[in-house]
C-alpha cells in the first residue's frame, strides 16, 4: 500500500469515527489515532478499511 493510499484510508476511517460520535470539536487527534490503530491491527483491520473505502 502506498503512503498516500494509507493516508487516505486513515483519513476516511477517522472521519467516519468522528461523525459517528457527533462531530465533537477538539478531538481530531483521538479519532486519527483510533483509525491508525485499526489499520495497523493487521488483516482484520485492513479488510474493514478496504470495505469502507470501496463503498
Amino acid at each position: 500500500m502506498t503512503e498516500m493510499h494509507r493516508f487516505d484510508r486513515i483519513r476516511t476511517r477517522a472521519l467516519m469515527l468522528w461523525e459517528s460520535e457527533g462531530c465533537p470539536d477538539g478531538r481530531e487527534a483521538e479519532f486519527w489515532d483510533r483509525a491508525v490503530a485499526e489499520l495497523s491491527r493487521g488483516p482484520k483491520g485492513k479488510r474493514m478499511l478496504n470495505d469502507l473505502v470501496d463503498c
